[in-house]
C-alpha cells in the first residue's frame, strides 16, 4: 500500500482529520508520528458477496466507527453525523484500538481460513476441524492484541464467530 504519498498530499489542505478506514491496527499511530495529531484511527465494517468480476452486492448496511477520544469527540461529531444515513451507521468509539484489533480478529482469521481451504463462509462454519483451527486462529490475535496492552477477549472470539453464523 502506499499509504505515505497520498497523506502528503492531504496534508497539504486545511484538515481537522485525516481519517485511517484501511491500514490495520498500528499504521494510523505511525501516520500520527509523522503527520501529526490530526491523523485518526477509523474502521469500516462492510459485508459484501462479489457476484462476478466487477459486479459486488452488498449484504448488510455498513458500519463505520469512528476515534471517539474524549479530546476530539466535539471536532468529529459533524463527521459522524455527515456519515449516518439509511444505509451507513456511524459511531464513536470509546476505544478505537479495541475496535481495530476486533474487525482484525475476524478479518485476519476468516482470510487465513478462506485462503487456506479455498472454502466459503458457510462451508468453513459447517466443518468442525476447520472451524475449531479458526477459533485457534482468533485465540492467538487476542494474545498478540492482549501482549500489545489491548484487551480483546475471549468474548470477542465469541462474537466475531457469533456474526458470522449470521450471514
Amino acid at each position: 500500500y502506499d499509504r505515505p504519498n497520498p497523506t502528503k498530499l492531504l496534508m497539504r489542505f486545511s484538515m481537522r482529520f485525516n481519517l485511517t478506514f484501511r491500514y490495520g491496527v498500528i499504521v494510523h499511530r505511525e501516520m500520527r508520528q509523522q503527520y501529526g495529531d490530526s491523523v485518526r484511527a477509523s474502521v469500516i465494517y462492510v459485508s459484501a458477496d462479489r457476484i462476478s468480476p466487477g459486479v459486488v452486492r452488498s449484504k448488510s448496511n455498513a458500519r463505520v466507527v469512528l476515534d471517539g477520544n474524549s479530546q476530539i469527540t466535539q471536532h468529529l461529531q459533524p463527521v459522524q453525523q455527515a456519515l449516518s444515513n439509511p444505509v451507513v451507521t456511524a459511531f464513536l468509539s470509546e476505544n478505537i484500538e479495541l475496535d481495530l484489533w476486533r474487525k482484525y480478529l475476524f478479518l485476519c482469521s476468516f482470510s487465513a481460513m478462506n485462503t487456506l481451504t479455498e472454502k466459503p463462509l458457510e462451508n468453513l462454519l459447517n466443518d468442525p476441524y476447520v472451524k475449531e483451527l479458526w477459533i485457534g486462529y482468533m485465540k492467538e490475535i487476542t494474545s498478540i492484541a492482549q501482549s500489545e496492552n489491548v484487551q480483546l477477549t475471549e468474548k470477542d472470539v465469541e462474537a466475531a464467530m457469533s456474526n458470522a453464523e449470521k450471514f
